[in-house]
């Protein structure tokens, strides 16, 4: 491995994702899976994958979720008044 590879990587080796859940929501389905691939490849292993809104507030009520990631252009409402809502949400950290 060369320097800066092992500079980029050695620090993704010392930590361990496997316990962290990701909440991913989007209504692109290709984005979804290019998402969920390269999340896996950083070693991550706990990742709920939503196609809107709705089914990402649902998620959130019944699983504890450390990290969102969502799209800014969602149904039925976009990626601004899910974050509000989340925020606004009694199990919110």
């Amino acid at each position: 491995m060369t320097g800066f590879l092992r500079m980029v990587a050695s620090p993704m080796e010392t930590y361990n994702f496997q316990s962290v859940t990701i909440l991913v929501a989007d209504g692109n389905q290709y984005m979804l899976r290019l998402l969920n691939e390269l999340l896996r490849s950083f070693g991550f292993k706990n990742i709920i994958r939503c196609e809107n809104g709705t089914a990402a507030l649902a998620a959130m009520k019944t699983d504890e979720i450390d990290i969102v990631i969502c799209d800014l252009l969602m149904a039925p409402f976009d990626g601004l008044e899910f974050t509000k809502l989340t925020r606004q949400a009694p199990n919110s950290r």
